[in-house]
């Protein structure tokens, strides 16, 4: 079965928003690795 057209858009523009959203957590989940291992080395005088 093959959908429409217009489903098979929506679809494809739902993961697209999707996409983005894991971009942005896996930016922010680096920048808070940063800010940790940084608080760790300030810790431990690295």
């Amino acid at each position: 079965m093959i959908l429409a057209l217009s489903v098979q858009e929506q679809i494809v523009s739902q993961i697209e928003e999707e996409q983005k959203l894991v971009e942005a957590n896996k930016k922010l989940i680096e920048i808070f690795e940063n800010k940790t291992k940084a608080k760790i080395a300030g810790v431990w005088g690295e």
